[in-house]
């Protein structure tokens, strides 16, 4: 599975989440690991939560793989 940027995305990734509120709520950004797939959605932790805690859901459209990111410099561009 691809995040947004179209890197492949494996268990143990850190990624950064785009998480949209409702209409007229905004967004927000978090940081998280990658934890499992499904067929259509990536299952994620956001840093900070339990062990215990299986984890929320989300299409990969809205992760970012944070080491894609590393790469990517505002100067080169």
């Amino acid at each position: 599975m691809k995040c947004y940027l179209g890197y492949d995305l494996e268990v143990g990734d850190k990624v950064l989440i785009c998480s949209h509120h409702g209409r007229n709520a905004g967004a927000s950004f978090d940081l998280g690991v990658v934890v499992g797939f499904t067929p259509k959605m990536v299952r994620y932790k956001r840093k900070g939560q339990s062990e215990v805690y299986r984890g929320d859901l989300i299409t990969p459209s809205k992760l970012v793989k944070l080491s894609a990111v590393k790469e990517f410099r505002y100067e080169d561009h």
